[in-house]
């Protein structure tokens, strides 16, 4: 799947999440925090996402993860990997 759609994907997740973030157009290099998004919804918005997408992240990447482009470029990554997909 090419790369925008990963990122509508996680962008989706962040709105059902902390609904304010659908308001105004997301700077996806700002650092998380910015946004509202502590580590608990990091982890709802990537594990879903991941669900979505049918990929799996090591908790090593999930934890190095400080901006939304973090996110979708892991995510994009995992997708054209075939040892990270979610079987």
């Amino acid at each position: 799947m090419p790369k925008d759609h990963v990122q509508q994907v996680v962008l989706k997740h962040l709105h059902r999440l902390i609904p304010e973030t659908a308001a105004a157009p997301v700077r996806l290099d700002a650092p998380l925090n910015e946004l509202g998004v502590d580590s608990l919804d990091l982890l709802d918005v990537t594990s879903h996402a991941m669900m979505e997408l049918g990929v799996k992240l090591p908790r090593s990447e999930v934890s190095g993860i400080k901006r939304l482009q973090d996110i979708i470029d892991a995510l994009d990554r995992a997708q054209n990997n075939p040892e990270t997909s979610a079987q």
